[in-house]
């Protein structure tokens, strides 16, 4: 539950139903109001249609029903005893928002109401549909599998000096690092704490508050004449503070927030690159549920020097960096219903693969479409934690070639988690090459050389007996 406020003395159960009177609505915004009509707590329905509010006590609350590209739809007034507990079942109204005519060119920071109207609008739609978005983050009711990496290249795109690839299943993974609104008005999107240079982004809790939006101007767009833009830009300079901006993208019909994407401004020296940049993506499940199914930052890599043929790292500035690389964060999304249904995947691979764990788990590539699989099992002695699961490590130093790029020689590794009974599967290898695994029982590294073998046909990824 989403809320500013949470006294658990009185608390509203509900249930809200589609129009049909029987099918749970999943993804729905249910904002209690006081009687001068301040948001008392707010939360989002579940796969079930069931949602849980909890509020001040003896207090009249207004109820309302909030979803993207809907109008409001208003539950009543009620005023709650002291330790008192309603439940509620409601049925939706189908009643879209009648699309406005746009106004090429109409802003949030200046000119007249109905110029800023449209914009507005799509402000307020927006953040519906993040705040559903954010309240999926670890929802239990919503399980993923997700792809995270990061990867470090030298200036010339050619040196790999890191890569490091996870991959998780569970519930829906948190984006960005999370950076409150009093940081970001101290210090800026960009701050430099004790040697680490630290590169914020516009999280979903902070792109729905209000001090982002009284800090940017909005510009409203059409792309292709068609689609709803709002370009936003910051709309003074704070202090020479490093600022954000980009633009939000909206469905031309349904009008929930698709994409934001945004770019660092007031960078100096050669941390200003056009690279250096970042992303959300949203999509509304067949459930009719808003997500987020992938993201990206890029930011400039702390630099390196070399001395003697050794590299070392440099934490305190890339101003002592002979180069300067660029880490890439970023994860695909499958979700995947607690019944194993499949709601939503994004890029399967369409080749035909074998029945095997790698298939099943390798089912998008993260990376490129020329890297391979591989799978196996821990010994049954070495298998056994206590959680029932043991990290593994992919790890290799050889020179690899992926999509006609050769890559440096330097650590490259990827990590994934065991099931129960030991077994294990690493996505985006490179090809042909061979890796050392890596595993630790109780507290002792294990290591292991292993060579991929090619199936016949070379169609499908690799993958070990």
């Amino acid at each position: 539950m989403l809320g500013p406020r949470d006294v658990a003395a009185q608390r509203i159960l509900g249930t809200v139903l589609r129009a049909d009177g029987a099918t749970p609505a999943p993804g729905v915004l249910v904002v209690a109001f006081d009687s001068t009509a301040q948001e008392m707590a707010r939360a989002v329905t579940r796969g079930s249609g069931d949602f849980s509010l909890s509020v001040d006590h003896d207090a009249p609350v207004s109820l309302r029903l909030l979803r993207p590209g809907h109008l409001p739809q208003d539950l009543g007034t009620r005023r709650l005893a002291t330790d008192e507990v309603v439940d509620l079942v409601t049925t939706l109204e189908d009643r879209p928002i009648p699309l406005p005519t746009w106004r090429t060119g109409a802003r949030s920071c200046r000119g007249s109401a109905e110029d800023r109207a449209p914009v507005l609008l799509l402000l307020e739609e927006a953040r519906k549909t993040l705040l559903i978005a954010q309240a999926r983050i670890g929802d239990p009711d919503l399980s993923s599998r997700a792809v995270t990496y990061d990867h470090r290249t030298a200036r010339n795109g050619e040196d790999t000096l890191r890569s490091l690839l996870r991959r998780v299943e569970g519930p829906l993974p948190e984006t960005f690092r999370e950076s409150s609104v009093e940081e970001l008005e101290r210090d800026g999107f960009f701050v430099n704490l004790r040697g680490e240079r630290i590169f914020r982004a516009p999280t979903p809790p902070v792109l729905i508050d209000p001090w982002f939006v009284r800090r940017h101007c909005f510009t409203l767009a059409l792309e292709r004449g068609v689609v709803p833009v709002l370009h936003f830009r910051p709309t003074r300079e704070a202090r020479g503070l490093v600022e954000v901006s980009g633009s939000y993208r909206f469905h031309p019909q349904t009008l929930a927030l698709t994409r934001v994407d945004f770019r660092y401004e007031g960078l100096s020296g050669s941390e200003r690159s056009p690279l250096v940049a970042g992303m959300i993506d949203l999509t509304v499940l067949r459930s009719g549920d808003h997500v987020i199914t992938a993201w990206e930052q890029r930011f400039p890599l702390i630099g390196y020097r070399s001395s003697e043929g050794t590299t070392t790292f440099v934490r305190s500035s890339i101003m002592v960096a002979d180069l300067t690389g660029f880490r890439s964060q970023g994860g695909f999304i499958t979700a995947v219903g607690r019944d194993g249904r499949v709601l939503w995947q994004r890029d399967p691979v369409t080749d035909a693969m074998p029945a095997s764990r790698a298939a099943a788990r390798c089912s998008e590539r993260a990376l490129a479409r020329s890297t391979v699989a591989a799978e196996g099992t821990l010994p049954a002695d070495d298998s056994a934690s206590p959680p029932g699961r043991v990290l593994l490590r992919a790890v290799w130093t050889e020179p690899v070639i992926l999509d006609r790029t050769t890559y440096g020689a330097r650590e490259q590794v990827r990590e994934t988690l065991t099931d129960e009974s030991g077994g294990w599967v690493f996505c985006d290898l490179p090809p042909n090459r061979a890796f050392t695994l890596q595993w630790e029982v109780l507290g002792n590294l294990r290591t292991l050389p292993v060579t991929p073998v090619r199936e016949p046909g070379g169609r499908v990824p690799e993958h070990l007996r």
